[in-house]
């Protein structure tokens, strides 16, 4: 059994991270060809740090972040299923609480889930200006010193850096506040099931024999603590996820949306004929001018 589960779960685990290279591969090779495909009026247009912006901190999310979190929010999920399965199984009055517990939750997950993808979008705009001025700070750095310019540089620089923490202490705080949330929520959970036991027993509902009793107890109380604690990372995954897709769409305005100039090429003929019959026409070109000087 546990040879069967390693084998699966790196057969599991090799395919799911090789189409996350996969996929990361194409967002960044397509978003480059439309970056070299860009008319000239466009870089003039952009900022450099907002370019550098979608192929640092966007594209590291896309190849590091979004798999793992999909990944764990996947296991987390099954895991949740089966401790649900268990705790329904071990205390089957469990299931009366187990609606009003997840309309809770659904409320404080919508409350979050909304703030955490603002919030993350906020944070990605916030961070272009702080790529641009670097490297305007970078390029005309003679320039800066020969006006005496360089407190009023840090200054920009450090307004924009502000911003930046701004945005990364409001996530930290609605992380804090999703945290507290469920930290009483599990607390309720707990109580709860230590009341329905209490009942059970009291009651003589069936759920065992003997000592078997104080150990399917024992055993729903503690699985409820983990069963929280999954839950909490579930929707702690599902958030971040859901949040850091938002580079996934900035990358994808890039490749869709960015202007292009014309093709060159006919998509009808090969790169190589048209080369050749490039070659041919500026060859007789040349040869045109050389007669006509001479």
């Amino acid at each position: 059994l546990g040879v069967f589960y390693a084998l699966t779960g790196f057969v599991r685990q090799l395919s799911f991270f090789q189409g996350a290279f996969n996929a990361s591969k194409y967002f960044h090779e397509e978003m480059l060809f439309s970056i070299f495909r860009a008319p000239m009026s466009f870089f003039q247009a952009t900022p450099s740090g907002r370019i550098l912006n979608r192929f640092s901190n966007d594209q590291s999310k896309i190849d590091q972040s979004i798999a793992y979190l999909i990944n764990d929010a996947f296991i987390c999920f099954l895991e949740l299923i089966a401790r649900l399965i268990l705790m329904i199984i071990i205390l089957p009055s469990f299931i009366i609480f187990v609606i009003p517990m997840c309309f809770i939750l659904y409320l404080i997950a919508q409350i979050y889930l909304h703030s955490t993808r603002e919030l993350s979008r906020l944070n990605s705009i916030a961070s272009s200006p702080i790529y641009s001025i670097f490297g305007e700070t970078v390029e005309g750095l003679s320039t800066i010193r020969s006006f005496q310019l360089e407190k009023k540089t840090t200054q920009d620089f450090e307004n924009k850096l502000n911003t930046t923490v701004r945005t990364n202490y409001l996530q930290c705080m609605s992380y804090g506040w999703f945290g507290f949330q469920i930290e009483a929520l599990s607390a309720l959970t707990i109580s709860c099931i230590g009341g329905l036991a209490i009942a059970s027993r009291a009651l003589d509902w069936s759920i065992g024999e003997g000592t078997q009793v104080y150990t399917l107890l024992a055993l729903a109380i503690t699985e409820a603590s983990n069963l929280m604690a999954t839950l909490t990372w579930l929707i702690y995954t599902l958030s971040n996820c859901e949040a850091q897709m938002s580079s996934i769409e900035r990358v994808i305005h890039y490749i869709k949306n960015l202007p292009s100039e014309p093709a060159w090429y006919s998509l009808d003929e090969s790169i190589d004929d048209q080369l050749s019959i490039e070659l041919t026409k500026s060859t007789k070109m040349e040869s045109i001018d050389n007669n006509n000087n001479n």
